[in-house]
């Protein structure tokens, strides 16, 4: 818990939107490979890894070819289209066999894949989904589009933070239950009502006073967003937040939002998406584990130093 609130309060400080809730995998993992060494892990077998490395490419293929064709039935760039086509297909497959039953994926790997697929979920949903809502208004006035789609985007903001309730909001819920049964404050694995009510206002809190910074990067640094743009937005990444919370898939918001701004500034060309700011984004995500885990083990080994001496 230590490892995590630092690295989100220190990301939170630079304008960073890091995940809190991979902040906190990484610091289970630490204190977990502290206390117990790199046997209290459970990793993917080499078969399931495979499989997994097999649909991707199949995904890529397809999603390539898909979008190559409604680029080209759109008039848009489908070079463009082919690349992230197949970078989409490959994220997208993945959870589309996982809710047919053809694909278990469980535990670690689980979320390791997440960091990826769900910004790519949320990208290719706010992609087509903005198309078809630009072809539907394209003869409207843009002063009759804003009149329409400001009330639906606030309906759509409403329904996306129920989302990150429903998902993100467990996480946090589910490790302070498991540290209080660790500690021996609990006997068996049943979240107490106060955990819950605990955990919703301090989410709350720090949604309505923290983190401007992270705000402005998400709503201006990335891509210029219109009002229809940010319904469609919000309204594809709460669709994913909800698909992924049916699977019992603990993913990360902030990747599905960005993921879906990403998107619909995607569908005016490149140029209109600031790659340099979402490569910076991207990293910062792929290291959140590795360097949570860094900080919680040394944190453990530090502790335990300090209570050997005492």
């Amino acid at each position: 818990m230590g490892a995590s609130i630092i690295l989100v309060f220190v990301a939170t400080r630079m304008g960073i939107p890091l995940s809190s809730s991979h902040a906190l995998v990484g610091g289970l993992l630490g204190a977990g490979i502290g206390a117990a060494g790199l046997s209290a892990v459970i990793l993917p077998t080499q078969e399931i890894i495979l499989q997994v490395f097999g649909f991707a490419c199949l995904g890529a293929v397809l999603g390539a070819l898909v979008l190559a064709i409604i680029c080209a039935a759109f008039e848009g760039d489908i070079r463009f289209g082919i690349m992230l086509g197949s970078v989409c297909g490959a994220g997208i497959i993945i959870p589309v066999l996982m809710v047919a039953g053809v694909l278990q994926l469980h535990g670690l790997l689980a979320i390791v894949l997440f960091i990826l697929i769900s910004p790519l979920l949320g990208m290719s949903a706010a992609f087509l989904f903005n198309i078809l809502i630009s072809q539907l208004i394209k003869h409207s006035r843009q002063s009759r589009a804003k009149r329409i789609f400001q009330p639906l985007h606030v309906l759509a903001c409403l329904g996306q933070a129920t989302a990150h309730g429903a998902n993100d909001g467990q996480h946090a819920v589910g490790v302070i239950t498991a540290l209080l049964v660790s500690s021996g404050f609990l006997l068996t694995f049943d979240v107490p009502t106060w955990v819950i009510l605990a955990s919703a206002v301090a989410i709350g809190l720090g949604t309505c006073f923290g983190g401007w910074q992270v705000v402005d990067k998400m709503a201006k640094d990335i891509t210029k967003i219109r009002p229809h743009q940010g319904f469609c937005a919000a309204t594809a990444s709460s669709a994913i937040l909800v698909m992924v919370t049916q699977q019992g898939i603990p993913v990360s918001s902030t990747h599905a939002i960005n993921g879906a701004i990403i998107g619909v500034g995607a569908t005016r060309g490149r140029t209109a998406v600031q790659w340099q700011v979402v490569r910076e984004m991207m990293t910062a995500w792929i290291i959140t584990i590795p360097l949570a885990l860094v900080v919680s083990y040394g944190g453990y080994l530090l502790i335990s130093f300090i209570l050997g001496k005492v």
